[in-house]
């Protein structure tokens, strides 16, 4: 019993020790690399993202980075099939000044699931992103941010469109997305 105890209390005070933990929310546009939909090179459509992500310190230059995001858009075939990518991810921040306008760059690593119609598939990903961190109060920052994103897939992974009546087919051992966002930040 006693050692419940203590690693509650020590947990406890682990987690009101941290300083500075953030909530990030964020909305862009993301471009994604082309497929093919039954051996046609057939783009996907540009379109909003949103994410969002809980921040919390590492070093004095570096924080832990969970990351959500979710693009609802569509595939360029006759049926405009609507595809769903979801990202999740963990990682992290570097800092490279302090200050009002800090730079920084990071990387995460996770999963990327695609769904198109009844069909899902979930691959490994990492992102690499690089932006600007404006604090404009105490408690409150603005991003801009642009990260690529890379899903592992094997050569001719395919989801089928609703009723079978096509196939989707990522040629490419790395499927890849950029995203450009802006992101307002909570800090607490």
């Amino acid at each position: 019993m006693h050692r419940w105890i203590m690693a509650g209390s020590l947990l406890a005070a682990s987690l009101t020790s941290v300083a500075e933990q953030r909530l990030v929310f964020g909305s862009g546009y993301r471009w994604t690399q082309d497929v093919t939909v039954d051996q046609v090179d057939t783009g996907i459509r540009e379109d909003q993202s949103l994410a969002a992500a809980f921040e919390w310190p590492y070093s004095a230059v570096a924080d832990w980075q969970l990351y959500l995001s979710q693009t609802e858009t569509d595939v360029d075939n006759a049926a405009r099939d609507a595809l769903d990518i979801r990202v999740a991810q963990i990682g992290g921040v570097r800092w490279l000044e302090s200050g009002d306008f800090r730079p920084y760059l990071g990387a995460t690593g996770g999963v990327t699931q695609l769904s198109l119609a009844d069909d899902t598939m979930t691959r490994a990903s990492l992102s690499l992103f690089a932006g600007l961190n404006w604090d404009i109060a105490s408690a409150a920052a603005i991003r801009a941010e642009l990260r690529w994103i890379g899903t592992y897939v094997d050569s001719e992974t395919e989801l089928r469109c609703a009723g079978g009546r096509c196939v989707l087919t990522v040629d490419a051992g790395l499927w890849r997305q950029t995203d450009a966002n802006l992101q307002v930040v909570f800090r607490f």
